[in-house]
């Protein structure tokens, strides 16, 4: 009987784990492509060598794999890394096996008879009663190599492979059954569990810190494990992700995220003299080795990872509808906004915080401020993928009960979630304002979830009244201008002024009439003319124009109050107060309509307000005058027409001017006002109708071009077809047909 020759590669792999050198551990691609090649090969001329059992046991008890307390991290992620990686490509290599192709060092042997969930089944059997971390990362390169095949699959069923023969039989070859993917699963579970009872982690680094001296290895075993569990955990069935304990995992998750982005203390080494800015923030800098040391670590480099599994394991807790999720969901928020805030504090001592362009930053500062702003957008795009997660729990999961966290904390409530998430990217709102701010809709300026996530923590928020109201007067209190300072920003300022009227515009129907819309209005008037600060300018312009609405709405129903789930005192008691409701509102609108109007006036000029805009705004105006009765509401809507007649025949090519008007002449700005004239039409109430259809065919007859009047009679004809009320559009109809010659010509 000839006995078979020995593999000498085998047993030069099995030598290296049972005694690793110092080279084999510092060049680990080598070992992983032999553990690759071996897994799914075995050893040449074997009778039994293509069973993979011993090797993983060797594997999994290798002694280069026992960590020191004092082990460095990087060490220990990058041999943990090493054998995700082998097993993963070892799924593939195995495909190559069983489709018959042959072993590169051994094209003689068949491996043909071999089927992938037995081959997989004896993979788990090797592993089976080994290290539990060191197993964790077998078992997750095991499973990523079986969803990479599901995925080949998937492609294939949805056309975009070739649907060959070839296909269809590796389909029906290398198919893994559910028993055996569910029993990877489990063991993955099993061994993260087994890793987290091993190693208890801190809730947050306040507990860390309490809890007496740890080891290096305790301390930072979440960042050595997360960046793997990261990458794994998603695509581990609910159910089983559900068996882990997962409140734990979370404030572990949570710990690990916090710690990269250095609970946001990263920019601390910003200089505090002029006369060290160029040296405080150039390369070799304090700064700059700070940024380096927290961006080459491996926490930061796993946060999308680990943002992207914070946010699966919240989704298991709503669709198990628990609420043991609350408490943990109020503290990330908490700590997210901790981070922001000292992000925020530490920016503004940056030297060149307020400067737009970078051609005005020296040379020797760029790159590291480059860096910087890498840093606070992945910050950025990480709240905003957690922050969906916890918005959405807040939406989906059943209301907290009476009480869900310590005697010595309020209650935590959806709207309570939904304002610290404000308040946090009220912080950042310095990195959003990048991006075009919260309210763009550019498809280049903004990222469609961060606009998500606005609008829904706005609308959750909005679902109690006292909340909201509480929210815009605080709001209203922070946007009070104040002592300008050594660290004080204009950028920043207003970017922050900017965020909270976008915040005010979606809540001002939420908001009592009296002391908190006069606040609201105090805080847009300063910015109604500061064209040059462009988004605050126009979040201004947006808030009063929210403000008339919600008022006219008011008024028109009779019902002097909002409907919303929960209302403040003071909104009840307006509700009982309702034959008083008109009299309350009257002080605010005759306060706002006359002022509004000559403001708005005022920025039709060129390079203010655009005309779409110009036309939204003056159309709300006379809807908002025309609500506050019949006699005083039409005094003041006629007060807006004849306003806005007053200026356009100072336009007048007949109207004679003063050298010196900034107006005379001004083609353009005369056609921004007819357009906002007839975008009045439907707001005009039905006794004043006649006047204003008579001041409307004037101002097209007085047009002389004929491309502007034409657009001037196709707006008309829009707003009468698709706006104009059923009552009002038999006047208007009438008056549409004794005029159309007259306009045609």
């Amino acid at each position: 009987m000839t006995v078979p020759q020995t593999d000498r590669g085998y047993t030069s792999l099995l030598h290296h784990l049972h005694r690793p050198s110092i080279a084999i551990l510092t060049q680990l691609d080598g070992l992983q492509t032999s553990i690759t090649y071996y897994l799914a090969y075995g050893q040449k001329d074997q009778p039994h060598g293509q069973t993979p059992t011993p090797l993983a046991a060797a594997i999994v008890g290798s002694s280069m794999f026992r960590f020191p307390d004092q082990t460095n991290v990087e060490i220990i992620n990058g041999r943990l890394g090493m054998l995700l990686k082998a097993f993963r490509h070892a799924v593939h290599y195995k495909v190559h096996a069983l489709m018959g192709k042959p072993d590169p060092a051994n094209p003689s042997a068949s491996t043909s008879e071999s089927k992938l969930s037995i081959w997989t089944r004896d993979i788990l059997n090797g592993l089976e009663g080994g290290q539990s971390l060191v197993r964790f990362a077998c078992l997750g390169g095991l499973l990523m190599g079986l969803e990479d095949l599901e995925r080949q699959k998937a492609a294939r069923k949805a056309g975009n492979m070739a649907d060959t023969d070839e296909k269809r039989e590796v389909d029906e070859t290398v198919a893994v059954g559910r028993r055996t993917r569910g029993k990877v699963e489990e063991e993955v579970i099993v061994a993260l569990a087994e890793v987290m009872e091993t190693h208890p982690l801190p809730s947050s680094n306040k507990s860390a810190n309490d809890s007496g001296p740890r080891s290096d290895w305790e301390s930072e075993f979440t960042q050595s494990v997360s960046g793997t569990t990261g990458r794994i955990l998603p695509f581990v069935a609910e159910d089983r992700l559900r068996a882990l304990p997962l409140e734990i995992f979370l404030k572990s998750l949570l710990d690990t995220i916090s710690s990269a982005f250095r609970d946001g203390k990263i920019f601390q080494s910003f200089p505090e003299s002029a006369s060290t800015e160029t040296i405080g923030v150039s390369l070799g800098s304090k700064l700059a080795q700070d940024l380096t040391a927290a961006t080459s670590s491996p926490q930061y480099r796993s946060v999308k990872s680990l943002a992207e599994l914070f946010a699966r394991v919240v989704w298991s807790f709503v669709t198990a509808k628990s609420q043991r999720l609350w408490p943990v969901l109020n503290e990330t928020l908490l700590v997210f906004e901790e981070i922001a805030r000292n992000l925020q504090d530490d920016w503004r001592h940056n030297p060149w915080v307020d400067v737009q362009a970078e051609e005005e930053i020296p040379e020797s500062a760029r790159e590291t401020l480059t860096q910087a702003w890498g840093v606070l957008k992945t910050i950025l795009f990480a709240n905003v993928m957690v922050q969906q997660s916890i918005i959405t729990a807040a939406i989906y999961l059943p209301p907290p009960l009476s009480k869900t966290t310590s005697s010595l904390e309020s209650d935590v409530t959806p709207a309570s979630l939904a304002w610290v998430l404000l308040r946090t990217l009220s912080n950042l709102s310095f990195v959003i304002t990048k991006f075009g701010g919260v309210t763009s809709t550019a498809r280049a300026s903004i990222f469609p979830q961060l606009r998500w996530l606005f609008y829904s923590a706005l609308d959750v928020l909005s679902t109690n009244q006292a909340a909201s109201e509480k929210f815009v007067v605080r709001l209203c209190q922070t946007g009070k201008p104040t002592t300008t300072s050594l660290t004080s920003s204009k950028v920043m300022e207003n970017a922050k002024m900017a965020f909270s009227l976008a915040c005010i515009e979606q809540l001002a129907p939420n908001v009592g009439e009296g002391r908190v819309q006069s606040q609201i209005f105090d805080m847009c008037m300063p910015n109604l003319w500061d064209h040059e600060n462009r988004e605050v300018y126009e979040s201004s312009h947006s808030v009063v124009l929210a403000l008339l609405a919600a008022h006219a709405q008011r008024v028109g129903d009779g019902s002097g109050t909002v409907p919303t789930v929960e209302m403040s005192p003071s909104t009840n008691l307006k509700r009982k107060e309702r034959g008083r409701s008109n009299a309350v509102a009257r002080p605010l609108a005759e306060r706002i309509v006359p002022f509004y109007t000559n403001c708005l006036l005022e920025n039709s000029v060129e390079g203010r307000l655009i005309s779409a805009q110009l036309r939204i705004a003056f159309a709300a105006l006379v809807r908002s005058a025309g609500s506050c009765g019949t006699v005083d509401g039409d005094a003041l809507v006629w007060f807006c027409i004849q306003s806005l007649l007053d200026v356009l025949s100072t336009l007048s090519p007949h109207a004679t001017s003063s050298p010196n008007s900034i107006v005379q002449g001004d083609v353009e700005r005369a056609h921004r006002l007819r357009l906002m004239l007839v975008s009045s039409l439907p707001t005009i109430p039905l006794k004043l109708l006649p006047r204003g259809l008579e001041a409307i065919r004037k101002s097209i007859a007085d047009e002389r071009d004929m491309g502007r009047r034409e657009e001037l009679v196709g707006e008309v004809l829009k707003e009468i077809l698709e706006r104009v009320g059923d009552r009002e559009k038999v006047i208007v109809m009438k008056w549409w047909q004794s005029n159309r010659d007259s306009f045609s010509s």
